[in-house]
């Protein structure tokens, strides 16, 4: 059993690693990654401070990391 979890922590790593890696090479070759970021962050806090439904919160913060996906992907 032991073995297993050391086996599976070592590629949960790895596939950290690895996504980290993506994710600073997008946002260093990216101009649209970084543009995304900074509008993903600009209406999330906007949703987080002005008075609305949680359920406009929660759709606005799912769909700006909905969209940073979209665009590392694409």
């Amino acid at each position: 059993m032991k073995q297993i979890l050391v086996r599976e922590w070592r590629r949960f790593c790895g596939r950290f690693r690895f996504s980290a890696a993506g994710l600073i090479s997008a946002w260093r070759e990216e101009h649209s990654f970084r543009f995304w970021f900074y509008m993903d962050l600009a209406s999330s806090g906007l949703a987080l401070w002005l008075p609305i439904d949680m359920i406009l919160r929660v759709i606005t913060l799912c769909l700006g990391i909905l969209v940073l996906a979209v665009v590392d992907l694409v």
